[in-house]
């Protein structure tokens, strides 16, 4: 693709345009009544006049002290101030309800063991209150009862603020929730502490109410103990060998040096000897018993100077120094003297152990996570009582209670009869795929130690036998003989399956099946996808040694789905598809987009994102998506590279893009124009809606325009260029839809498991829709639980329907959406966020994989920057993605 000259967004030349947000029209019926419990405590206000106050510090206060200076000032100076009673965000922002003037500069001192997280520094600090704003909330109160005022942030702002200040002055903050000690811990692998929490936010709801929406949250921390015995546990290695190899003057000795600067890197710590505390920033290169600076004239070592002044021997003596200080006075702290500062959160990318963790510590059956959120309601309230009072806001003590539905399951159709799926599940005994693919020529390559050649040639007949029941052509004699490579040669083995198979049958392999260990096999299954799918064009199945061994007809049948989907067959579908009663979508041609960016892990400070849209390129039906990724920029929200103008050199004008590529596509497969896109976003906060469909639906809009699909006025007709009406056929109409998995709503039955209305787990049923009390009071959003939660409590998928061109009511784009949800290929049972997206997900973590594997990374940076920095724009080049090798670009070959 040529590149773009970049215009006013990274990327596009789609202009500034600005669409207005979809209203609701009305509230959805179809389904069973069911009523549920939500984890939002109805919020009340009266109509005060806040005023809002600028708050400058100086100096400086140390991190999570600036609360603590601020509560001391008003207990100082409570007569200047008014006997006011505060909130505060704990920055720059503070809301009283009495105004005490426009500007007052205060001075405090804090005494040893005041103001809590300054631990113990005295100081004096100078305070400046400036009014900046006065808020009243009528204006809030006028936006919940549907006039037609916007939505005053101000004013949820300072909702927000009285409410988290009492959690402030108890817990630790990180980003919108609150974790202690006194909650649950548990112990995390490499020797973090996983600590229990709540998470809070204010949102606006229906009936002229807000809504607390209260959560259980887990996060990472640091352990409270020595720093030595946490560097044991996190390097997995005795600090006493660990020192023994930081002596040594080798490459051994560097690579432990890196991985513990990478470590300590960021976390403070407080000397036991002096009780002074610090950040790390860096560590010397040098061991203490070598590294030599000058005391008072004297050359001394770390080690020597704090026998000398300190008497203290230390023993870790090959160990790196902590560095401080400057240039011209250094500092140099020994590890073994540093105690982690309690409760500090880790901020670092974990690992998958590490997740697990924290995912079983709020992974809590559905009456224990109702109960222990209705414990948190129950202490914040108290908490805030105060100064929930002084600003005139009452929190109601009981979960908010509101009507649901369950919509009914679709009929899925096979080739020999329909299913008619119970609690979102179905399976494939006695079914033959719909339209099944063949395969020919296939191997299998073993990587895995431990499978015994009978395991494996049972399982390479097995396969073949299955897909013969379930419809896929699967030839039954490999094209080339089971190869084993314990060595990780990836590139070497599955050459010689390409050379076997050729040799064999004078044809190309098509499909390898690829038996991994059952752990350590990320950088493996990272070489085996980027060489097969990338340089030589061949679909990869990547299965687990334990599965192998086992033989499970019903992984088996997995796996034929998988591969079924991989090669162009179609599993299954939708009775309304072959029926064309898919509402709005089956009567003319459409295409169904989930699109989603991938941003690099934590920690990562060079990884690009990826951006992944997936398009369904088989309407009528709509089960086969093809995909396009990118990198772009790290961190950018923005999309780039949807549309993009130049002139060529004969100055005419050039177009292109990622929308570009689909819709032409789309038109090659069906032989027709799209008339209608749903497109489906994952990926954005509230506070993006905006920028996104500005963005997007902006560079759709120029796409049509590009390719002579733009809308005009009718013929004959007498309205001018301001007011287009559409000619029929010409362009296509898009509903617009933003789908959230992040959020912390949650649905409880109000009685329990009675009249049928949870699976036996006690989780609402799969279906169940939610688009009154806590939903938007005008934005057109509903909560869908489209799947069966099997562990823990079901998080519903939010939906936020922010154009819809195509004029679908409630209950359509409901229904279609759960419907669609029961079409992923991977497997017989309903997901739980629409299928586009998901499909969406899974390429752009295939193109993470791609870039993480060694071989790609030794070719070139993925430093982040702009994508048309070559263009002669600013900022380092992105290396582009590797195009995907001819034979399989057009296929799912992520799934």
């Amino acid at each position: 693709m040529e590149q773009a000259v970049q215009a006013s967004n990274p990327g596009n030349t789609a202009p500034a345009v600005k669409f207005a947000l979809a209203k609701r029209q009305g509230f959805g019926k179809i389904g069973r009544p069911v009523t549920l419990v939500a984890n939002h405590y109805r919020v009340r206000f009266q109509n005060k006049e806040i005023f809002h106050y600028d708050v400058v510090i100086m100096p400086e206060p140390p991190k999570g002290g600036h609360y603590g200076v601020i509560m001391e000032t008003f207990k100082n100076h409570s007569d200047t101030l008014k006997n006011a009673i505060p909130a505060y965000d704990g920055h720059k922002s503070l809301y009283t309800t009495k105004s005490f003037g426009q500007l007052v500069e205060l001075d405090v001192v804090l005494a040893n063991g005041e103001g809590g997280e300054l631990r113990r520094r005295v100081g004096k600090y100078h305070i400046t209150f400036r009014q900046a704003n006065k808020i009243n909330l009528t204006n809030l109160g006028q936006y919940l009862a549907g006039d037609p005022v916007p939505l005053p942030q101000e004013a949820l702002q300072v909702m927000d603020v009285v409410l988290r200040q009492a959690a402030l002055k108890h817990f630790v903050e990180k980003g919108r929730s609150f974790f202690g000690k006194h909650f649950t811990t548990q112990p995390l692998d490499g020797g973090l502490v996983g600590y229990r929490g709540f998470y809070q936010s204010i949102r606006p709801a229906q009936h002229n109410l807000l809504t607390l929406n209260l959560d259980i949250a887990a996060t990472p921390f640091y352990p409270d103990e020595g720093l030595p015995d946490f560097i044991g546990k996190a390097l997995r290695q005795d600090v006493r060998d660990l020192d023994s190899t930081l002596s040594r003057n080798d490459s051994y000795a560097d690579a432990a040096r890196s991985r513990l600067k990478k470590l300590l890197k960021g976390l403070r710590i407080e000397t036991t000897h002096l009780k002074r505390t610090y950040k790390i920033k860096s560590l010397t290169d040098m061991p203490m018993d070598v590294l030599k600076f000058d005391s008072n004239g004297e050359q001394l070592s770390v080690v020597d100077y704090f026998q000398k002044q300190y008497n203290i021997r230390l023993m870790l003596r090959g160990f790196p120094a902590i560095e401080g200080g400057n240039k011209d006075r250094k500092r140099y702290i020994p590890i073994e003297l540093c105690r982690i500062i309690k409760d500090q959160p880790y901020m670092k990318s974990l690992n998958d152990q590490q997740r697990s963790g924290l995912l079983n510590m709020t992974c809590l059956a559905p009456h224990v996570r109702r109960e222990e959120t209705g414990k948190r309601g129950d202490e914040l309230r108290g908490a805030t009582r105060r100064d929930a009072a002084e600003f005139g806001i009452e929190i109601n003590s009981l979960m908010t209670e509101l009507p649901g539905r369950v919509l009914p399951a679709p009929k899925i159709k096979y080739q020999t009869q329909e299913e008619c799926p119970r609690d979102g599940s179905w399976n494939m005994r006695g079914k033959r795929i719909w339209r099944g693919t063949k395969i020919t020529y296939w191997s299998c390559i073993c990587f895995a130690s431990g499978v015994h050649p009978q395991a494996l040639q049972t399982f390479c007949q097995k396969l073949p036998e299955l897909c013969g029941q379930y419809g896929v052509q699967m030839h039954p004699q490999l094209a080339a003989p089971i190869a084993n490579e314990l060595n990780g040669n990836v590139e070497g083995v599955v050459n010689h399956q390409i050379e076997a198979c050729k040799t064999k049958t004078k044809q190309s392999l098509e499909l390898l099946l690829c038996i991994m260990p059952q752990r350590e096999n990320k950088h493996l299954y990272a070489s085996v996808k980027k060489l097969c799918e990338l340089d030589l064009g061949i679909w990869t199945q990547c299965c687990l040694a334990d599965h192998v061994k086992k033989c499970k007809p019903e992984y088996i049948a997995n796996v034929i789905l998988k591969i079924n989907a991989k090669l162009g067959g179609q599993n299954s579908l939708l009775v309304d598809e072959e029926k064309k009663n898919l509402p709005l979508i089956s009567n003319v041609p459409s295409l169904i987009i989930g699109a989603d960016i991938s941003h690099s892990r934590v920690g990562d400070d060079s990884g690009p994102s990826i951006l992944s849209i997936c398009a369904s390129m088989d309407w009528p039906s709509f089960s086969k998506y093809e995909a396009i990724v990118r990198t772009q920029k790290r961190g950018s929200e923005i999309f780039e590279d949807l549309y993009w103008e130049k002139e060529d050199e004969q100055g005419r004008k050039q177009t292109g893009g990622i929308f570009k590529e689909l819709l032409t596509t789309f038109q090659e497969r069906v032989n027709r124009k799209p008339e209608r896109i749903l497109y489906y976003r994952d990926g954005v906060s509230e506070g993006q809606f905006e920028m996104i469909l500005n963005n997007e639906l902006g560079a759709l809009k120029k796409t049509f325009e590009a390719l002579g699909w733009a809308e005009q006025p009718e013929t004959g007709s007498d309205e001018g260029p301001s007011s287009k009406r559409l000619r029929l056929g010409k362009s296509p109409m898009v509903t617009f839809i933003v789908v959230q998995k992040r959020h912390h709503t949650r649905f409880f039955p109000k009685d329990g498991q009675a009249n049928g209305n949870t699976l036996k787990n006690g989780n609402i049923l799969p279906g169940t829709v939610v688009d009154s009390v806590i939903c938007q009071p005008k934005l057109f959003d509903f909560y869908l639980c489209s799947h069966a939660g099997i562990k823990g409590t079901s998080k519903p998928a939010h939906y936020n329907v922010l154009k819809d061109e195509n004029g679908f009511s409630p209950d359509d784009i409901q229904k279609l959406t759960n419907d669609l949800c029961f079409t992923y290929v991977r497997c017989t049972r309903s997901v739980s966020i629409v299928p586009a997206c998901y499909y969406a997900h899974l390429a752009a973590k295939r193109a993470r994989v791609w870039i993480d594997s060694e071989s790609l990374s030794e070719s070139g940076s993925y430093r982040g920057g702009s994508s048309h920095a070559s263009q002669g724009f600013p900022g380092p080049l992105i290396k582009p993605l590797p195009p995907i090798h001819g034979r399989i670009k057009n296929s799912m070959f992520y799934i």
